[in-house]
């Protein structure tokens, strides 16, 4: 009869038999050599680390706009969002994109603030349902969207144009869709909404840009610049084109509430992203400070049919929060008002959960608990 440990090892293949073999682990020349070999790789690693290390303190100090760069990359990635590109001829549009169009569910487009992009989303992106479809739109002349020609009229109405094409480029435009803005982008929804109510389901608008009943340090600048002239206006005039790494941080720390100091470096890398784009910016804010415009979404809000929500934090600086009363009496159908507590201008930094379970209740979901926001 055979026995049934060499039968075994029989049908063991010839490499592993050294491995098994109790006689080849005891074999101290055996062990020698792999940890020679294993020391061996030491100097290889620390090489390569050093490399590594050498190379991203190059990036820090000397680009430290690549560091910013991909530091979004890596936040996009994270919050599911796919970049993307579609143009028309005249313009090509830069947005973001999670999910896929449903025929039970409205889609979302959503609509940054002035000097923002599309990454001002990321973080609704990260926490909103995963089945909703998102969009997130660069606006011309932000982010990685084409810039308009100096001729151009850069007008609210330009603004509402240029919104209708890029829904009808990515065809958005299908069945009504959900639209939600931000700060100057809550502005452009809502009068979006009054324009489009035929493709428009639902309009979310976040702490728009607005005349308040109360000032706030922002408004006080804008009604400035309306007093002086748009020919007499100069970058100095707004605080939220900043042009230094320190001008940058009192710029964040009037839009957030939970204030942190921002590593110089990194602010340096953002300022390097967003200087080049300076110029067109203020052609923006110039265009934009007028008082027929600072009244424009409270002169049409009457005209937005569509079911409405209004969100904001109570301690924003930039657009004062004593807008939602005065936005809700005029609106028809405004089904919901959020007041975020302990929330600056950047309720997506200051409350992105909370400001996205306010979004997925108005739209009759609800989201799981998660960690308090």
């Amino acid at each position: 009869m055979t026995n049934d440990r060499s039968l075994h090892q029989s049908y063991l293949p010839r490499f592993v038999l050294p491995v098994v073999c109790p006689s080849s682990r005891r074999n101290p020349s055996i062990i020698k050599r792999s940890v020679a070999k294993m020391w061996s790789l030491v100097p290889y690693i620390a090489g390569t680390l050093a490399f590594v290390a050498a190379i991203f303190l190059l990036i820090f100090f000397l680009r430290p706009g690549w560091l910013v760069q991909i530091l979004l990359r890596v936040w996009r990635r994270r919050s599911g969002m796919q970049v993307k590109f579609i143009g028309d001829g005249e313009y090509v549009f830069c947005y973001g994109e999670r999910g896929q169009k449903s025929k039970d569910r409205s889609s979302i487009l959503c609509i940054h603030g002035f000097s923002s992009s599309k990454d001002q989303w990321n973080t609704a992106f990260k926490n909103l349902p995963k089945e909703y479809h998102i969009v997130a739109m660069d606006m011309p002349g932000h982010g990685a969207t084409s810039t308009p020609p100096e001729s151009q009229d850069l007008s609210l109405d330009f603004a509402m144009e240029t919104i209708k094409r890029f829904a009808d480029l990515v065809g958005l435009t299908d069945k009504p869709f959900h639209v939600v803005g931000a700060s100057l982008g809550g502005c452009m929804a809502g009068l979006f909404a009054a324009t489009y109510p035929e493709i428009v389901e639902r309009v979310t608008m976040i702490c728009p840009a607005m005349r308040c009943p109360e000032d706030s340090d922002f408004s006080l600048q804008v009604e400035k610049a309306i007093e002086i002239g748009a020919d007499n206006i100069e970058i100095e005039h707004c605080s939220l084109l900043p042009q230094s790494p320190h001008e940058m941080q009192l710029m964040l720390d009037s839009c957030l509430y939970a204030k942190s100091n921002v590593n110089k470096q990194i602010l340096q890398g953002f300022m390097d992203l967003r200087c080049p784009k300076n110029p067109y910016f203020l052609r923006v804010f110039k265009a934009l400070a007028t008082e027929d415009n600072v009244r424009l979404l409270e002169n049409n809000c009457h005209r937005i049919s569509v079911p409405s929500q209004i969100i904001w934090g109570d301690h924003d600086r930039i657009i004062h929060p004593s807008g939602a009363k005065l936005l809700k009496s005029k609106l028809p159908d405004c089904r919901d008002v959020t007041i975020l507590e302990n929330c600056g201008h950047s309720v997506d930094l200051d409350r992105p959960l909370a400001s996205c379970k306010a979004i997925a209740r108005f739209r009759g979901d609800d989201m799981p608990s998660k960690k308090a926001q």
